[in-house]
């Protein structure tokens, strides 16, 4: 690995938990940083490990282009997540109960939370509340994409909260079968 993959690695988990970074190595190449940050998603963490040091030696011009490619998407996610949480808030008014999962969920746990991008948003709800959730969604102006019958989740999408993947289980069946019922795949 490089020493910029390296300290990219170190600069997102410094965001992620709201650390000060270390100095960066002398001949450290922040547009490659840049570059790696951009393709890994972690734009927005890079940006505000850098917020804690701002003696870093990145190029002013560099600095920018992080501060850019970062409050727009801080702000649209912020955004989202709140009007998920009164979306689900509004569903539990239904007595629809509904858990959201994975990235939203870690999110929280984050030093900014609205800085971790996700494309979507998973929840979870029981396979019996499936139908009433949908028609909810439905109502509430998502486009419903039919889940297959070897699915685990449906995906529901909206143009203000975005994509939701309603999971009415947290595993494929093929992922069960593998997982938890010690299926050989040798014998395949």
């Amino acid at each position: 690995m490089t020493q910029d993959f390296l300290y990219t690695i170190h600069l997102a988990g410094c965001g992620t938990f709201g650390l000060i970074p270390k100095d960066p190595p002398k001949d450290i190449n922040w547009r490659e940083i840049f570059r790696l940050g951009k393709d890994h998603s972690v734009i927005p963490l890079i940006f505000c490990a850098m917020q804690k040091r701002t003696d870093l030696n990145c190029p002013k011009e560099i600095r920018s282009e992080f501060e850019k490619f970062s409050w727009v998407p801080m702000i649209q996610n912020q955004m989202r997540n709140e009007e998920i949480i009164k979306l689900l808030n509004k569903a539990k008014g239904e007595k629809i109960c509904s858990v959201v999962l994975k990235g939203a969920a870690i999110g929280q746990s984050y030093d900014a939370p609205e800085a971790r991008t996700a494309l979507d948003t998973d929840i979870y709800v029981n396979s019996d509340d499936e139908e009433k959730m949908l028609l909810f969604l439905k109502q509430q102006g998502f486009h419903i994409r039919p889940r297959q019958s070897n699915f685990y989740h449906t995906t529901c999408v909206h143009p203000k909260f975005g994509v939701i993947e309603l999971h009415i289980d947290l595993f494929s069946e093929n992922a069960k079968n593998i997982w938890f019922e010690n299926i050989d795949l040798l014998d395949y």
